[in-house]
């Protein structure tokens, strides 16, 4: 099996609950965020559109008051540095957008790979 190639945000959602791996990534952000020593809480009960949103107040909350810890997020979650120096100086909103999108790709193709590997 090979893993689906996923360009959009939506695709990305779409996988996420179509693969039955959505508790999984939960597990998996879970695990990321407390290594990185945050107080993030990642829940189950959220759907996948809203774990997104959720995820992008995350984002924005840790790039303003807490740069450090953002930056040990990109390191641990393994989000490439090339493909964030592309996004950085775009307009904050969007830049949010897909870095938390990147973030969420990342962490579905560690959960995939652990369950068809």
């Amino acid at each position: 099996m090979q893993l689906p190639k996923i360009i959009t945000n939506e695709e990305l959602l779409f996988q996420i609950d179509s693969d039955s791996l959505y508790k999984d990534l939960i597990n998996q952000l879970n695990k990321d965020f407390e290594i990185i020593g945050t107080d993030v809480d990642f829940s189950e009960t959220k759907s996948p559109s809203n774990l997104a949103i959720f995820l992008q107040e995350v984002i924005a909350q840790l790039l303003e008051k807490h740069f450090d810890t953002f930056l040990n997020l990109l390191y641990r979650v393994d989000v490439k540095e090339a493909i964030i120096k592309e996004i950085i100086n775009i307009q904050k909103e969007t830049m949010i957008q897909e870095i938390s999108f990147l973030i969420l790709k990342r962490e579905w193709q560690k959960v995939w790979y652990k369950k068809y590997y």
